[in-house]
């Protein structure tokens, strides 16, 4: 039963692969089969056949009319040998000289024979002479010329044997050409182009490195994928929560170069309709009209939210949010967990421990002069002097604080006892942190969390970066508890209770 199962995986992954690539079966038997059927048109020269009979038989009686049945056995053995006396140069030669002297044709005896074709039919004493030539008329006359000489010029070498014209050559005005076969070069097109394609296919997927859909991730590092984020429309990133807490806003991701002014900032932004609209133009984003991308992709949020809370073997409270390697992704989605979790009355904080390149206070518009970092170097005592409300209920965030490039700062015991500190506080504890491959911050957190939550790009991360990813963060002791995949080709991903 297990041996049938991972065939039908197998099956199903292979057509999910080529349905992916369906564009290249498209293409590749269209170009082939326009291709063939151009040149099978315009460039393949037509070739016409043109077929005589003879019939030979042993000159026993020249006088009788009348071929009786045991002649015919007796001189069926000799019609082999009247095929390669046909074929052969005397004959060739008498051919073409009549030829030439008649219809002005000059061909060489070898390559008459070539044209030629002498076959028995079946057991009878009857000899069929066929011809191909690229102009009927021409090949007619070639045909009939080949059977006269023969039935002439054969009594040299057998003079005992009688040969008859059974049937000449006829001239016809529309004659069909043998070859090209336009209808089966088409359908050989057809082919060609399809497993052509096939074999394309399944090269680029045997050098394709980069994780595809859910099966890929659960082969390779054997964790279960919480959840798939679909794609929006027009390549739009996706937010739970508009600046103005609209819960049906997708927006577009905020560009990480971007730095908002602070709350005491003077600045004016650019002004829209309102200062919600003025942030969202500065920061690049653009409100999308509701469509069903958006009810997509609530559903994952959502099917994500309760696969935390549900489909784990033990719960979990403080989880840290990251991605094996270098890509987008990981704040927002951090974001829109946090939301999530939120809006079904979880008290939720959200921290944003990318010490080097924080992004978690552009998406709130939040003040980040006064942050962890402030906390972890024990400029500020509590917390609660460094968390910031949200426009979600029960949504607080701790912004990174002033941009260090220390280590030390999440490796020390202050960051451990924060964390238990906390937890008395709040349902859940969403760390948001760098790439785990990228820094060593991920492994410092990894230990001191409930469990880890890896975001990765389907089509973009690397097969060997989340190997890589996969063994640092247990080398360190520390427990991935699922995956959520970005943008997935074929997304399966449903809630699955565990008792």
């Amino acid at each position: 039963m297990e041996v049938r199962k991972v065939a039908e995986l197998d099956i199903k992954a292979i057509l999910n692969m080529i349905k992916r690539r369906l564009w290249i079966i498209v293409v590749c038997t269209l170009i082939s089969t326009s291709t063939i059927a151009f040149v099978s048109q315009y460039y393949i020269k037509p070739t016409f056949e043109a077929s005589t009979m003879l019939l030979i038989s042993r000159n026993n009686d020249k006088t009788a009319e009348v071929i009786s049945i045991a002649d015919i056995e007796r001189d069926s053995k000799l019609v082999d040998t009247y095929n390669v006396i046909i074929k052969s140069r005397p004959i060739m030669e008498k051919a073409a000289e009549r030829l030439q002297a008649s219809i002005q044709l000059k061909l060489k005896p070898s390559t008459l024979s070539a044209m030629t074709n002498v076959t028995r039919l079946k057991t009878s004493q009857v000899v069929k002479i066929t011809v191909s030539y690229q102009d009927y008329h021409k090949a007619v006359e070639i045909a009939n010329t080949i059977t006269k000489v023969a039935q002439t010029e054969v009594s040299q070498f057998i003079s005992e044997d009688n040969i008859q014209i059974l049937e000449l050559a006829v001239d016809q005005d529309n004659p069909v050409p043998i070859k090209p076969n336009k209808k089966m070069n088409i359908i050989l097109g057809f082919f060609l182009g399809f497993f052509t394609s096939l074999g394309i296919i399944f090269v680029l997927a045997y050098l394709n490195d980069s994780i595809e859909d859910e099966k890929d991730v659960e082969m390779i590092i054997d964790v279960p994928v919480l959840g798939s984020i679909p794609k929006t429309a027009e390549g739009a990133r996706y937010l739970l929560m508009d600046i103005d807490q609209s819960p049906h806003a997708v927006v577009e991701e905020v560009a990480v170069t971007i730095d908002l002014p602070s709350r005491r900032s003077t600045k004016k932004l650019k002004p829209m309709v309102g200062w919600k609209n003025g942030l969202r133009d500065r920061l690049g984003l653009r409100k999308s009209q509701h469509t069903g991308n958006e009810d997509d992709l609530q559903d994952a949020f959502r099917t994500l939210r309760t696969n935390l809370q549900y489909s784990l073997e033990k719960p979990v409270h403080t989880i840290l949010v990251t991605n094996p390697g270098p890509g987008k992704g990981n704040p927002i989605t951090a974001v829109n967990l946090s939301v999530s979790l939120a809006q079904i009355g979880k008290k939720v904080l959200l921290v944003d421990a990318d010490l080097r390149n924080p992004r978690i206070h552009q998406f709130f518009r939040m003040n980040n002069q006064r942050g962890l970092t402030n906390l972890l170097l024990a400029e500020i005592q509590t917390p609660k002097q460094v968390t910031q409300k949200t426009n979600v209920n029960n949504l607080s965030v701790i912004t990174s604080g002033p941009v260090v490039h220390s280590q030390e700062l999440l490796t020390s015991n202050r960051m451990a006892d924060l964390l238990t500190d906390l937890r008395e506080e709040y349902d859940y504890i969403l760390i948001d942190a760098p790439p785990i491959i990228s820094v060593s911050d991920a492994q410092t957190l990894a230990p001191i969390v409930d469990g880890v939550l890896m975001i990765i790009q389907s089509g973009k991360t690397n097969r060997e970066i989340l190997t890589k990813a996969k063994d640092v963060i247990r080398m360190v002791n520390g427990k991935i508890i699922g995956i959520v995949l970005n943008h997935p080709k074929n997304s399966t991903t449903r809630f699955v209770y565990k008792s």
